[in-house]
């Protein structure tokens, strides 16, 4: 559990997924490519909520199912 001030801090970003094979997914979020291993159930193509801590990714999910955005938005943008 984090406070408002530190979630205030956290870099969100809309990520597109590129390629999944298996337990390896490619993520594309503005000009830089990131590589996240862990199991979703998403398809290429697909664009979703992303987290980026010191160079690597984190995608939250609800039961292994990214959070997508409600509506169309760019990737690589950043939601504030």
């Amino acid at each position: 559990m984090i406070t408002f001030d530190e979630f205030k801090k956290v870099e969100l970003r809309i990520g597109e997924i590129l390629k999944i094979d298996k337990n390896k997914i490619e993520v594309k979020c503005g000009d830089k490519i990131y590589n996240f291993k862990g199991k979703l159930e998403a398809k290429k193509g697909e664009k979703l909520v992303i987290i980026i801590d010191d160079g690597k990714i984190i995608i939250p999910c609800v039961d292994n199912s990214p959070i997508a955005p409600e509506r169309e938005i760019k990737e690589g943008m950043r939601i504030s």
